[in-house]
């Protein structure tokens, strides 16, 4: 009777110890899924490829109940939020080259924002460093679509060309412009939402 008992609870064990692990593995794979950078091919082409990678669940950049800011503040902003990072992977073959823009498409829908008061800067990491490669700048729109096919109405921030292969990793930040009006006595909830878009040819 006594060796029934232990070998029960050896199997019972065994058991756990399989679920547990199996659990494990789970939770492990769905960290890993959603924790991967999300991919946008931007174009396949005879002479290579390109493609934007990114961390964050979308491609979007939001500000909500934002206030104006000054330029040397919205440089430098690092809180969550505060900007988006992002990868442009170029593959270039057979002695091609490739040309890529990046956009900003604004979500006039669930922006309060006007274009003028709000400000973009991109840079553009090089040896470990970011440094400026656009902007400060206040969002102008394209008044007709662009050549390489960014639509009309987004604001264009990089037109790149590239002769060989290339990993360029960028930071995008954007403010409420310091020049912004907020009448006195009045509570200004200013909210901007843009979708980081990429182009290539």
């Amino acid at each position: 009777m006594d060796n029934k008992k232990i070998i029960s609870k050896q199997v019972l064990f065994g058991i756990i110890g399989i679920s547990s692990f199996c659990f494990l593995i789970l939770i492990i794979s769905f960290v890993f899924f959603f924790s991967s950078p999300k991919e946008i091919r931007m174009r396949e082409i005879d002479g290579g490829d390109v493609s934007m990678t990114y961390t964050d669940d979308t491609n979007e950049l939001s500000i909500i109940n934002a206030v104006p800011t000054t330029d040397s503040l919205g440089m430098t902003q690092n809180g969550a939020d505060k900007y988006f990072d992002f990868t442009i992977k170029t593959d270039v073959l057979h002695g091609a080259k490739t040309k890529y823009e990046i956009a900003l498409i604004k979500d006039r829908a669930n922006s309060t924002a006007m274009d003028d008061n709000i400000k973009v800067y991109l840079e553009k990491q090089v040896n470990g460093t970011y440094v400026e490669c656009f902007g400060p700048t206040s969002f102008k729109s394209l008044t007709k679509k662009s050549k390489i096919g960014s639509p009309k109405g987004s604001m264009l921030i990089a037109e790149v060309e590239n002769k060989k292969s290339k990993i360029e990793n960028y930071r995008l930040r954007m403010w409420i412009a310091d020049t912004a009006l907020i009448p006195e006595g009045v509570t200004q909830n200013y909210s901007v939402h843009v979708v980081v878009n990429g182009m290539a040819k």
